[in-house]
């Protein structure tokens, strides 16, 4: 045991956010609960969602995520109404990052292909050589023209 980290009064402190943030996240689901019944009804009166329903989701579950990273040890940020709602979450920024990996990534495969495309001219509007020598039955398989007609002579 690390008798200095049990002596810390900011290990206690935590603690006591702790306690205070699971207590909220358990009334928070409640919350969640009444926001899906009335969306529900919503949709079931006017076939539309309630944009200010759907703009109080986002503001709790950016409490949920916060909340349980806190909880977790994942941040040491506080949530609400202690986290700078400018800033964004330490999550939303991976998830930023990662999604702009992904699309650099998926830009550099895409010029790839491109190049690979225009080096084998697969755009052509000519029939490949040996197009004409086949005939295609059932999209099974293929038979050659040549058998074919060898067949038929049997």
């Amino acid at each position: 045991m690390n008798k200095q980290s049990i002596l810390s009064p900011k290990t206690w402190i935590r603690f006591i956010f702790m306690l205070i943030y699971a207590t909220a996240l358990y009334f928070a689901l409640f919350l969640v609960a009444s926001i899906s019944l009335l969306q529900f009804l919503f949709v079931l009166f006017t076939s539309k969602t309630n944009t200010e329903l759907t703009d109080l989701n986002k503001h709790v579950m950016t409490f949920y995520t916060d909340t349980v990273s806190f909880l977790l040890y994942q941040t040491e940020v506080r949530p609400f109404p202690f986290k700078n709602a400018s800033v964004s979450s330490e999550s939303d920024l991976k998830l930023e990052e990662n999604t702009n990996q992904k699309e650099s990534l998926e830009n550099v495969e895409s010029k790839k292909l491109n190049k690979h495309i225009k080096e084998q001219d697969l755009f052509s509007e000519e029939k490949a050589p040996y197009e004409d020598d086949y005939v295609s039955y059932d999209n099974d398989f293929m038979e050659r023209k040549d058998e074919k007609s060898d067949a038929s002579k049997d």
